[in-house]
């Protein structure tokens, strides 16, 4: 998702070079040093006592027989030697970068993730010889075709500048000419982009057509003369950019092009790999699965110990338990014996208490708990900004009465319970939330305090005890997320090392003189951690890439791609392996009621005849036309078909109020369903793609819980805060009395939290990685309800954006673990009826003996590819299907200067079925397609041509459901294609291995048998017995 959009970007067109800042990363800079110094202290005396203690070398047990006590004194050594560099002059640090990475050897989940790490590098090796072997195969190719093609640009073909003596910049750049510059291509060439498709000069809005005069002195752009009349055109300056030559920058402050190998790797680096990067993350999740394995059966023996104690010092306890208690029973009856008093209240709360554990614990209570639960959230839900006081009112009185009945449920069990109601961590979540929500009400709080309206939304959370189905992913959910903790000590170990290289050097020099901090960072520890989160979710990651290499030099590269490369490629994939390893161990599969397999298909497992009407009937009889699903499907497109006929007859006329008809038609772009049917290749991708809607059932169902989650907390925070101002200075304006005043306009976000709807498409769009780090600015620049936004007004806020895309990984890695655990289920099932049918699937070819990992690397991409047929298929025809419609919907929408854009433009819009493939290809990959719909969702103004008016609720539906669709799940079926093809090409070199070593065991068996019988043969030679 690297992609160019959203912020203003500072303007380094004409001041390349950085600024230079002083400051320094601590609030107190006279401190740095003396912590430095302490630290370096602390370490070395550190290792000398270790020396001391266990010796140096030499034995077992030493100091440095310990691998991570070796890192350690490197890294002392390092520090010595800058210590007598910066003696004598020379500041190189090169001990900074390596001193995060001691936290390595010194937390046990960090360095068991770094064994694991270890225990996989031999593969990855191999699966980065090969990334690095196709990247430079494309590097190559772009050499050979676009070297110093990306410099071209129109230059004025006269010296307009010293004839008509205007200012002009020398060649034509657009208005945002740093990110989308003119590139032209040469007369002779076959570019599609000529110096003649410069756009017209613009002088008050108009558009300038006028040649300018022969002579300077009537150059006046707004009053020319024209015979013996005086016109007010002005001249079109932008048509004397004609002239195509190569100049001296290339795109994105010199970083993208294809001058010489090096930069075209990073640039093929950039555009990435869909299969290589889904080999990587398949290669890695099952060298991780093998690792652990092999970790449990290490320490079965230890787990088994543990065992025992713990069952020693249970019994131990619950001894000692018993003990206690009889003689406390044995102290009470002695003492209380003669209190006639005590002994009447317990023997009338005894009945009470008894008749109170039956309430609570009878199943209509629950029931109604969870009712007034679902209520209470629903409430929640309805609130957004500029409701009636009606509402307001309404809703603060159901607050107070749910209250009142989470306050009754509380007492209920505390008097039943008694003290045990706290060893119940459930019973002290809700306590915490009643006790919160009374708070809320007494204290009255304002919107300073308004964080504390979200502890109310934690009673949606009690709602999972009502769901037991759901338990298997939750407890998925909840070991990804422990697992997962040494992933944060290394990415704070990329977060030190970005301030050691970049800290202070992101502030550049706009055209207008005023020097600006780009908001993606690494200043400080805080806003550092967050670009570096930022790159891992590849959104924006070229953008920080520019800024570091014009900041310091072209070998910043190598961080930004270290980073994406052992942050993105391996430990997110890491993390994806901890969820199907998990998945594989909780609890057992449910069986699938109908799983056919994507990757073989047979002509017979097709209708070998069309059934109709007329033979079988249409509804009632054991054959009829609809008791297929097929049919129904094919009926229900016929009948669509007629009502597009009748919408066309109907909508001919002119009257506007059955206009609304048309949206009917859109319908017809589902007729290419007809083909599912009548294609068995095809039917059967969607038959196991419809197979697999029930398991990954439960997925979507936690994936909606937490969208409601964070879309309602989104709403009590953010709601009417997303307003700003558009004029043109609005430095002084702090509201939305001064916008108006000032004849400006107050606008809204695109994507916005004023209501749950659009606070869920907001959601949905950060869910996918697209646009999210926007977004986030957006919510620490909100102040408040008609407030114009201050740059980090609230940075607390970005608790609430990073916890909701980590989420969205492990959502998207559980995702992917069930579609993967689905489709692996559905294999081993086929290959059952294969076995079964004696089909005979593990033929070994002897090039296959000869085989290394690489090869089987090879193997694995040449079967997936061909394995994949049926799921190429199904993108094709799910494509088709998504471009008709989108050329119907979104063909006739159009870019200009007064209506902009944001992700249309002429390589990317729906203007005709091919261009709308490549749109859609684009959305596919996430790169800005939340852009597109911002575009799609733009209101209709007077005037405007082909705007529909119903696109505002039309478009979210169609690229919601093409990004689910696209990226969520059949993308994910690759995934789990490669990953089943890696496994049966591990199968197919592990059986070649097999009797590889049976052949060379027969050959030694047989080889020992000729020495015998030469023995034999020898002795009875000696004693001349006759064979």
């Amino acid at each position: 998702m690297s992609h160019l959009k959203g912020e203003e970007q500072p303007d380094m067109a004409h001041n390349p070079n950085p600024v230079p800042r002083d400051e320094e990363y601590l609030p107190y800079p006279a401190v740095a040093p003396i912590l430095e110094s302490l630290t370096f202290g602390f370490f070395m005396v550190e290792m000398l006592v270790k020396m001391v203690a266990l010796g140096v070398f030499g034995c077992q047990g030493s100091y440095l027989s310990n691998n991570w006590n070796k890192f350690d004194a490197f890294i002392n050594t390092v520090s010595v030697v800058d210590y007598f560099l910066s003696v004598l002059g020379i500041n190189w640090q090169i001990s900074k970068p390596l001193e995060p990475m001691r936290l390595l050897g010194r937390i046990p989940s960090m360095r068991a993730l770094m064994k694991v790490l270890l225990d996989m590098t031999p593969m990855l090796i191999n699966v980065f010889i090969l990334y690095i072997f196709i990247i430079n195969i494309f590097a190559v190719v772009g050499v050979q075709l676009w070297a110093g093609q990306l410099r071209n640009r129109c230059f004025l073909g006269e010296d307009i500048l010293g004839k008509y003596n205007v200012s002009m910049s020398p060649f034509y750049e657009p208005e945002d000419g740093e990110r989308y510059p003119f590139i032209c291509s040469p007369d002779g060439k076959h570019g599609v982009r000529r110096c003649s498709d410069v756009p017209p000069y613009t002088q008050d809005g108009e558009l300038c057509s006028v040649a300018a005069p022969d002579s300077a002195s009537a150059a006046n752009p707004s009053s020319l003369m024209v015979g013996d009349v005086r016109t007010e055109e002005c001249t079109n300056w932008h048509m004397y950019y004609n002239v195509c030559r190569t100049g001296n920058h290339n795109p994105h402050r010199g970083a993208v092009n294809f001058d010489h190998i090096g930069y075209a790797w990073l640039t093929t680096f950039q555009m990435g790999s869909f299969v290589m990067m889904n080999v990587c993350a398949v290669v890695i999740v099952n060298q991780f699965t093998e690792s652990i394995q092999r970790a449990k059966g290490q320490r079965g023996a230890g787990a088994a110990s543990i065992a025992w104690l713990r069952y020693m010092l249970t019994s131990c306890l619950r001894v000692i338990s018993s003990i206690y208690n009889s003689r406390r029973r044995n102290t009470v009856h002695c003492n209380d014996s003669g209190s006639m008093e005590g002994s009447l209240m317990v023997h009338i709360w005894q009945p009470i208490k008894r008749r109170l554990k039956c309430i609570v614990d009878s199943k209509l209570f629950n029931q109604g708990i969870m009712f007034a639960i679902f209520f209470s959230v629903v409430t929640m839900a309805i609130e957004h900004h500029g409701q009636p006081k009606e509402l307001t009112r309404m809703l603060k009185v159901t607050n107070i009465v749910f209250i009142i009945i989470f306050i009754a449920e509380m007492a209920m069990k505390l008097l039943v319970l008694s003290g045990a109601y706290f060893w119940d961590p459930s019973n002290v979540f809700d306590f915490v939330i009643v006790i919160s929500s009374v708070w809320e009400v007494i204290a009255k709080v304002d919107s300073r305090l308004s964080v504390l309206r979200a502890f109310r939304l934690l009673r949606f959370v009690r709602l999972v005890k009502f769901l037991p189905h759901l338990k298997r992913q939750l407890l998925v959910l909840k070991r990804t997320i422990q697992e997962a903790a040494a992933l944060c000590g290394l990415l704070l170990i990329a977060t030190v090392l970005g301030m050691q290289l970049f800290g202070n050097k992101f502030s550049f020099q706009t055209k207008n003189g005023v020097t600006v901090t780009d908001r993606k960072n690494f200043d400080t520890i805080r806003w550092s951690m967050v670009t570096v989160f930022q790159i891992l979710t590849l959104e924006d990651w070229n953008l920080v890439l520019y800024n570091a290499m014009s900041a310091t030099s072209h070998w910043a590269a190598l961080y930004f791609v270290g980073l994406i490369v052992l942050g993105k490629y391996i430990l997110l994939n890491i993390l994806m392996g901890i969820v199907v390893e998990s998945f594989q161990e909780k609890g057992p599969r449910s069986p699938l009621p109908s799983c056919p397999n994507l990757t073989h298909s047979s002509p017979s497992e097709a209708d070998s005849n069309e059934e109709n009407v007329l033979a079988h009937g249409l509804v009632f009889g054991k054959e009829t036309y609809l008791r297929s699903p097929w049919n129904v499907v094919d009926g229900f497109l016929v009948a669509l078909s007629l009502v597009d006929v009748l919408v066309s007859l109907v909508s001919r006329g002119k009257n506007k109020k059955l206009g609304i008809l048309k949206v009917l038609r859109l319908l017809r772009t589902l007729r290419p369903l007809r083909v599912i049917k009548r294609a068995p290749k095809l039917k059967l991708a969607v038959d196991a793609l419809i197979a697999s809607v029930k398991p990954i059932g439960n997925i979507a169902l936690i994936c909606c819980a937490f969208f409601l989650f964070f879309g309602i907390l989104g709403v009590q925070l953010f709601k009417g805060k997303f307003f700003y101002c558009v004029g043109q200075d609005t430095r002084n304006v702090t509201s939305k009395s001064d916008c108006l005043s000032a004849n400006y306009q107050w606008v809204r976000k695109t994507y916005h939290f004023d209501n749950l709807p659009q606070a869920l498409l907001s959601l949905f769009v950060m869910f996918s990685k697209d646009s999210w780090v926007n977004i986030m600015y957006d919510g620490l620049d909100a102040v408040g309800v008609d407030k114009q936004p201050v740059q980090n007004h609230n940075e607390w806020m970005l608790l609430f954006f990073i916890s909701l895309m980590i989420i969205s990984f492990v959502l998207l890695d559980m995702f992917i673990g069930v579609m993967v655990d689905t489709f692996h289920q559905c294999q081993q099932e086929q290959k059952m009826k294969d076995e079964l049918l004696g089909e005979d699937k593990t033929q070994v070819e002897h090039g296959v003996l000869k085989a290394k990992k690489l090869r089987l690397l090879l193997r694995t991409i040449i079967k997936t590819l061909s394995q994949v047929e049926n799921i190429c298929l199904l993108f094709t025809f799910f494509f088709f299907i998504y471009a008709v419609l989108g050329v119907e919907l979104f063909g006739r929408l159009s870019c200009s200067d007064d209506n902009p854009c944001h992700g249309l433009h002429r390589n990317t819009n729906f203007r005709h079925f091919g261009m709308a493939l490549l749109t859609l290809y684009q959305v596919c990959t996430g790169d800005n397609w939340s852009g597109i719909m911002r575009d799609t969702l733009r209101s209709c103004r007077p005037g405007d041509v082909g705007c529909l008016s119903y696109l505002h609720w039309v478009s979210p539906i169609f690229f919601t459901s093409f990004v689910v669709m696209g990226q969520f799940v059949l993308v994910n079926l690759v995934v789990a294609a490669i990953m089943q093809a890696l496994e049966d090409s591990s199968e197919v070199r592990q059986n070649a291995q097999t009797k590889k070593a049976h052949r060379h065991t027969a050959s030694l068996w047989l080889e020992q048998l000729v020495i015998l019988f030469d023995h034999v043969v020898l002795i009875a030679g000696k004693t001349h017995f006759k064979l």
